[in-house]
């Protein structure tokens, strides 16, 4: 409340209604113990001190402001009443009153004003957040704040050095605008140049010397010592409403912040925010434009955060926004990647402003439609899911080699011709068994290494089999089922490198049977096919067993892993147009 400067620019600044305050004559002079019993310094300034006294002949505490007894001399002393004549000519509810003017006994001038108590707004930013006044309240306060910066203007007066802490709230619902000390006429203002590399400027503190206002809060005009009008106050007040929504100042404090003022064409908080409504995002960027001809004034301001207050949501702004955003939705490459983003952002940002806007609702309905070229996160998702589908396919399939191994095991237990056949078959069922496993536990990279053993075991397993009953007994059957389960379960691999791997096997066995390279185990005896075994002495009832056993592991296991990977399907699917739901449900029906 304090800040004061020593600028030699404007000292003898006219009114346009009265006359400049001068000293007041020596018959006027009182003592202030006459009339004001003064009890606690307050606060003191560069210029100025101000206490607590209590006015005898009222009962009541004021706050008396008077200027050091080492800072006194004419001109300031003309300063001092300009201050209280501004302060005095401004009759709003958030401008402390004036109730007493004069120079005490010893030469000092001395004002008496409504004792005022609260925080300031620089107080709340810089307290816990946790603890600040809700967004609302504050944007009540600032409607205050506005109203009363455009009576000044309408009075021809210019605040200059609107900042947090140049504003106090009351602690019963009051609401002033603090220290008139630079405040101006109009119709004579204009900032002086000044070397911003010069300034030894504090965070947060009125810059002294020719440069006049608070870096951080002073409008670019401030900054390039240019003429200055009620667009500058605008300035800094579209500055506190971005901090009341951002919750961060728009500009750094200090002499960093006159170079970042410059350097910037307006502040939009919904740049640093996600929760910024698109009206009070719009009055922002609107009052901290670098024109000053092209900002609202104080009373408009104050208009559309009161409009947005009571729910008006100004739905032609709103509406004009959702074009803007359709417009760019629609006009988005829908066939790169990039361009679909946009377009479904672009989109869904219209229809939240807008949920009738048309453009926006075709824009959706047409990305309903899957894209010719998948984008990379779908990709992405979609490998996630294939790679849970393949440890669930490799979990159940290691459980069925689990019941290969007993059977080969079982085989074991029989007279044999050849027991190496049924070991050498038992180590690659046993060696597939673990590839699985691995497979299980490590789904990805999508093409492991250890798919690729499981295919070579399995297919080690498949010309076992035709060795221990013959190509033509179970192999086939072994074939399909191991064909269909792998093709079946996406491995990433070539599907016709995965049906040769399997196929392959079988028709060598065939081939060598037919060349007579190995034992003949299929023969025709009066217009019979007889079917037989050189490693194992097969009788009907044997026959019937190993068969029907193979058979329903092989059954079993191609079954449950279908049905494991059916429902891992449906899910999929029913993921898939659970989504499309949700976003027709986004249109308007």
């Amino acid at each position: 409340m304090l800040a004061m400067t020593t600028g030699s620019s404007d000292d003898t600044l006219p009114s346009p209604t009265q006359p400049s305050p001068t000293p007041i004559p020596d018959a006027q002079r009182q003592h202030l113990a006459d009339r004001y019993e003064v009890a606690v310094l307050l606060g003191r300034g560069g210029m100025g001190e101000v206490w607590l006294a209590r006015d005898k002949r009222i009962g009541r505490e004021v706050a008396v402001k008077r200027l050091r007894a080492d800072t006194a001399n004419d001109v300031l002393m003309t300063r001092f009443f300009r201050e209280a004549h501004v302060q005095g000519i401004l009759d709003h509810p958030s401008v402390v009153p004036i109730h007493d003017l004069g120079i005490d006994t010893d030469g000092r001038p001395f004002i008496v004003m409504k004792r005022v108590t609260g925080t300031t707004l620089g107080q709340v930013f810089a307290g816990d957040p946790a603890r600040r006044p809700s967004r609302a309240q504050l944007l009540g306060r600032l409607v205050d704040v506005c109203f009363a910066i455009e009576l000044a203007h309408a009075r021809g007066v210019i605040h200059r050095d609107l900042k947090p802490g140049n504003i106090m709230l009351g602690d019963y619902g009051e609401t002033y605008v603090l220290d008139w000390g630079l405040a101006r006429l109009v119709s004579t203002l204009r900032a002086s140049a000044i070397d911003i590399g010069d300034l030894g400027v504090r965070e947060g503190e009125t810059a002294l010397g020719e440069l006049l206002g608070t870096p951080g809060y002073m409008s670019p005009e401030q900054a390039r010592a240019d003429a200055i009008g009620p667009p500058t106050d605008v300035y800094a007040l579209g500055c506190i409403l971005f901090e009341i929504l951002v919750g961060k100042p728009a500009l750094p404090h200090g002499a960093a912040g006159i170079a970042a003022t410059l350097a910037a064409a307006r502040h939009r908080p919904s740049e640093h925010a996600t929760d910024v409504p698109p009206e009070l995002d719009e009055v922002c960027a609107a009052a901290t434009r670098f024109d000053p001809a092209a900002r609202p004034s104080a009373r408009a301001l104050a208009e559309r955060i009161q409009a947005y207050l009571e729910g008006d949501r100004d739905l032609a702004r709103r509406r004009e926004l959702a074009d803007e955003h359709a417009r760019r939705a629609r006009d988005a490459t829908p066939a790169t990647e990039a361009g679909r983003a946009t377009a479904m952002q672009e989109a869904g940002q219209a229809l939240i402003l807008d949920p009738m806007n048309r453009t926006a609702q075709t824009v959706v309905i047409e990305m309903l439609e899957a894209p010719e070229v998948m984008p990379a996160e779908a990709l992405e998702a979609a490998e996630a899911d294939r790679a849970m589908l393949r440890q669930l396919a490799a979990r159940w399939g290691a459980r069925g080699y689990t019941a290969l191994l007993a059977f080969v095991a079982i085989l074991l237990l029989l007279p044999l011709y050849r027991t190496d056949v049924v070991l050498v078959t038992f180590a690659f069922s046993l060696g597939a068994w673990g590839a699985l496993l691995w497979v299980a536990r490590r789904p990805t990279p999508r093409r492991a290494t250890s798919h690729v053993a499981v295919f070579v075991l399995t297919g080690a397993m498949i010309a076992c089999s035709g060795l221990l009953f013959g190509p033509l007994l179970i192999t086939p059957a072994f074939v399909v089922a191991a064909t269909a389960g792998y093709l079946w379960v996406p491995h990433g691999h070539r599907a016709w490198l995965v049906a040769l791997a399997f196929v392959l096997p079988f028709l060598l066995l065939v081939a060598l049977e037919a060349l007579g390279v190995t034992p003949r185990t299929v023969d025709f005896v009066d217009g019979q096919l007889v079917l037989s075994s050189s490693v194992i002495p097969l009788g009907a009832r044997t026959t019937f067993l190993v068969v029907g056993i193979a058979m329903t592991i092989q059954v079993s296991l191609t079954a449950v892993i279908a049905i494991a990977g059916r429902r891992q399907a449906e899910r999929v699917q029913n993921h898939v147009h659970a989504q499309r739901w949700h976003l027709r449900k986004m249109l308007p029906q």
